[in-house]
């Protein structure tokens, strides 16, 4: 029945239809997404734009522009969440985090043969036909009957749950950041969702004297191995 095993035979061919194009879509979705992130990046163009970054990162950007063979002096952050977070993490120009912060936000949401809009409209629709073909009333029905959430309600009830808690510690933590943030200039309101990693980092090593980059080093893999054993 969740598979369709018991549909009649024109069902079972729009089914098969449908799951092809579902395939289709998810896979152009996919590259869409990876020819924008290949595409599209920031570009720094002086010392002070690097303001904040580690060796590491430097290191990368420098890599990224020269084989884009940008004119230098230049580096380069691509749109990549490898590249992106940390420089979000770590840059302390504000300007640039702004910048960087909605080039990642707007991957395959912009006009042009890489947009990603008109596919989610078409994967919503087929999604909906897939689960009432098979007698389910939404996607996520069919998606959970053989979950151990077993039906939406569970899952939207533990999420709702988990957010009460969650809501309540991202609030403590803004409060933190706020600050933070205060010392740099930035008013009671001001903190944007391009400041929030840096100052999470911020918040992370006064708490805790935690730095990602004094940590890095020791999470190699081949360190790692060597602990293990």
């Amino acid at each position: 029945h969740r598979n369709g095993a018991s549909l009649n035979d024109a069902d079972k061919k729009r089914l098969g239809e449908v799951n092809t194009r579902l395939a289709s879509l998810y896979s152009k979705f996919g590259r869409n997404l990876l020819v924008e992130e290949g595409e599209q990046l920031l570009i720094l163009k002086s010392e002070a734009d690097l303001e904040g970054l580690d060796a590491d990162l430097v290191a990368s950007c420098k890599s990224a522009a020269e084989e884009k063979k940008l004119e230098q002096p230049a580096w380069a952050v691509m749109n990549t969440r490898s590249a992106m977070e940390p420089f979000l993490t770590t840059s302390s120009r504000r300007d640039l985090r702004q910048k960087a912060f909605k080039l990642f936000v707007s991957r395959g949401e912009n006009d042009g043969p890489n947009d990603n809009r008109p596919l989610i409209k078409e994967i919503l629709e087929l999604r909906q036909e897939k689960a009432t073909l098979l007698g389910f009333k939404n996607f996520a029905e069919w998606i959970l009957s053989d979950n151990m959430a077993a039906k939406p309600e569970t899952a939207t009830k533990l999420m709702e749950d988990v957010w009460k808690v969650a809501v309540v510690k991202a609030k403590n933590d803004i409060a933190e950041m706020a600050k933070i943030a205060a010392k740099d200039g930035l008013k009671d309101g001001e903190l944007e969702a391009w400041d929030h990693r840096y100052y999470a980092e911020k918040l992370r090593k006064a708490v805790y004297d935690l730095d990602d980059a004094e940590v890095k080093p020791y999470l190699q893999l081949d360190k790692m191995i060597e602990g293990m054993m």
